[in-house]
């Protein structure tokens, strides 16, 4: 008493596979031997989710790696791009710098050689006897004489204002120069630089720009700004 009656079964073989007739349930069950089959199964299902996933790891990879190196060519490009710019602007400046410093250079050149004239002039004037050179033409050459000078002096102050612009213009293209360079190579401030490593970004016959007054231009670190040993010469 108060035991459970053990359940009757009825097995066979069919198909190649063991059977089981469950007598109380009126069911087939399949025996054990199909199991290690399922677990195969179930085994290369999970095997072939794991390799389609990392497939697609390695292709989301592939793509990004891509990705970065198109990034890259694109900042390439456009440094080169900025660098262009500058170089365009800075060398449209001192050509009309030069054009006028150049013009200025004439003028004087030519309001000397009137004053070297006309100084010749009052010299014979005074070398010649008082009775044959009138008073008012001898005063009319000193105020000539006097007016020339003045004007000389004015285009003097001009031609070192043009130079002082000239020379204004080539810091500012060195210090634009000082920073692509910082840019391109990774410095920061405080990083020595020298003029062999500006070279590259300047437009200059001989690489480097000089002042036309005869300055020196003294570089030393990036982030400090150039100086030129003309008084006057100085970015603002």
């Amino acid at each position: 008493m108060g035991s459970t009656p053990a359940a009757r079964t009825s097995s066979f073989s069919a198909g190649g596979r063991q059977l089981t007739w469950n007598l109380r349930t009126g069911r087939f069950s399949i025996m054990k031997s199909i199991i290690p089959w399922i677990l195969t199964v179930v085994m290369g299902a999970g095997l072939y989710l794991m390799v389609a996933s990392k497939q697609r790891q390695n292709a989301r990879i592939t793509d990004l790696e891509e990705e970065v190196e198109r990034v890259a060519m694109l900042e390439e490009e456009n440094t080169e791009l900025r660098k262009l710019e500058i170089q365009q602007d800075e060398l449209e400046r001192l050509r009309r710098e030069n054009q006028e410093l150049l013009r200025l250079r004439n003028e004087v050149r030519q309001l000397r050689q009137n004053a070297q004239e006309l100084t010749q002039q009052l010299q014979q004037a005074r070398q010649a006897p008082a009775n044959t050179q009138p008073a008012a033409e001898l005063l009319q050459l000193r105020e000539q004489n006097e007016q020339l000078q003045q004007q000389n002096q004015q285009f003097e102050a001009l031609r070192a204002q043009a130079q002082a612009n000239a020379c204004i213009n080539n810091l500012r293209q060195i210090d634009g120069a000082i920073e692509q360079w910082a840019l391109e190579n990774r410095k920061q401030a405080g990083a020595l630089v020298t003029p062999a490593d500006l070279a590259p970004y300047l437009k200059a016959d001989d690489g480097f720009p000089a002042c036309p007054a005869g300055g020196t231009y003294t570089i030393v670190t990036v982030g400090a700004i150039p100086t030129c040993n003309v008084q006057g010469h100085a970015l603002q």
